[in-house]
């Protein structure tokens, strides 16, 4: 425990963090002001809602990926006559893989563009819920968005799309010459 003189009663700020500074001197703890103490747990706080979000966006990431590709290659499978209708009228083996990788990505740009929203409606209600809560205490809430770990769902579900439509192509031309 940390024992103080009584000579600090009644002395100025300054003098009073200089006596504890000293006091502490060989310690890990430091003397700071109340707007430094106030950033410096704001950003260890912001440091774990960013931990703390990576490990919710990442089980989110791979359960929107194994959607991309279930919907990418049961749209596949499902279109096989229209696939062959439309090689009755004509159309190219390029021109129907085409098709799928248009289709791929529409389902993917969809499925984005819908999680995108949500997420940003949800990260405003959020806000706003943070906001009302500290209303009158004169703290300024900011928001941050964590770029990283949602471009790495962005590029990870545009790839596994890709990957998905090139396979349910290369499944359906094996079909089409084995046929």
């Amino acid at each position: 425990m940390l024992q103080l003189p009584n000579t600090l009663s009644g002395t100025e700020t300054g003098a009073a963090r200089a006596a504890l500074g000293q006091a502490l001197t060989g310690t890990d703890s430091r003397v700071l002001t109340a707007e430094e103490w106030i950033t410096d747990v704001t950003d260890q706080v912001r440091r774990s809602n960013n931990f703390g979000l990576t490990i919710l966006l990442g089980p989110a990431g791979v359960y929107a990926a194994i959607a991309v590709v279930n919907a990418t290659l049961i749209g596949a499978t499902q279109r096989r006559r229209q696939h062959r209708a439309l090689g009755l009228l004509g159309a190219t083996r390029d021109q129907l893989r085409r098709t799928a990788l248009w289709q791929a990505a529409l389902i993917t740009g969809a499925g984005l563009v819908l999680g995108g929203l949500t997420t940003a409606f949800l990260g405003w209600l959020v806000r706003r819920a943070v906001a009302a809560d500290l209303a009158g205490t004169g703290v300024h809430v900011s928001m941050t968005v964590p770029w990283l770990p949602l471009l790495a769902i962005v590029s990870a579900c545009v790839g596994l799309a890709v990957a998905a439509a090139i396979a349910g192509a290369a499944g359906r031309q094996s079909r089409a010459t084995t046929a």
